[in-house]
């Protein structure tokens, strides 16, 4: 692969008021059309785990058990209560990343992630016009946590659903941004301050023989407030016999 000139990282880009190539825009026509800003909420399911515990009353428990059935196959999201994780740590998390993207790039660097690795920061640069690229899958680009001019045309993170088995997400606590696709519909994910979202990954879906719902989900961009969420995702490797 052959790349010319150095690329921009996002928070270089949002720090000088620069705009993403235009190839970054949403498009008419596709998937992303429409104001990103103005979807509609949806109703997640909220699991509280404290109620799926068979000391609980039987009745109770086999109810939020298809509750819960129903809801990895009609929806693949639902949010978690009862987890058992305090509100002061996850506020402790949300801190520790705030201050490390607070971080200049230099700082960032020397937590970079090894190029055969998996662990440590690997932030995706973008690259401009000018910059010859062999690939066309280069091209494609997570705009993520930094404000945005325009966040009714440009997306925080594009429509996708996750490999993954199934994916934890720790929500930006007060700036909502997460949507999912519902019957061909965009609809707006409310964030729990101290609740964790549960999102069905395509190995699941795989897993379940098409029972279990991977939703297709976006991120819109803020043009007011820079918006913070921590993901884990759980993953089976597939290996070769």
């Amino acid at each position: 692969m052959s790349i010319v000139g150095a690329p921009k990282r996002i928070q270089e880009i949002s720090a000088e008021g620069e705009e993403p190539p235009p190839e970054f825009f949403v498009k008419k026509d596709t998937i992303f059309a429409g104001n990103l800003g103005s979807v509609s909420s949806i109703q997640i399911p909220i699991i509280d785990l404290n109620l799926l515990s068979l000391d609980s009353n039987f009745e109770a428990y086999k109810d939020k058990i298809n509750k819960l059935l129903d809801t990895l196959s009609s929806y693949g999201v639902f949010q978690v209560i009862g987890h058992g994780m305090s509100s002061s740590y996850l506020e402790e998390i949300r801190n520790l990343i705030k201050k490390f993207f607070c971080l200049s790039i230099k700082e960032k660097q020397k937590y970079g992630r090894a190029a055969d690795g998996y662990e440590g920061y690997g932030n995706d640069p973008i690259f401009v016009e000018g910059q010859r690229l062999e690939k066309e899958h280069w091209y494609k680009l997570d705009l993520t946590c930094t404000k945005c001019p325009k966040p009714d045309k440009i997306l925080g993170v594009k429509a996708h659903a996750d490999a993954s088995i199934i994916t934890t997400l720790l929500q930006d606590k007060e700036v909502e941004g997460l949507q999912v696709l519902k019957d061909g519909k965009w609809y707006g994910v409310p964030t729990i301050p101290h609740a964790l979202l549960i999102n069905v990954g395509d190995q699941l879906e795989i897993m379940s023989n098409g029972i279990f719902k991977s939703p297709i989900h976006r991120v819109a961009a803020n043009s007011e407030q820079e918006r913070i969420s921590q993901q884990c995702s759980i993953s089976q490797i597939m290996r070769k016999r």
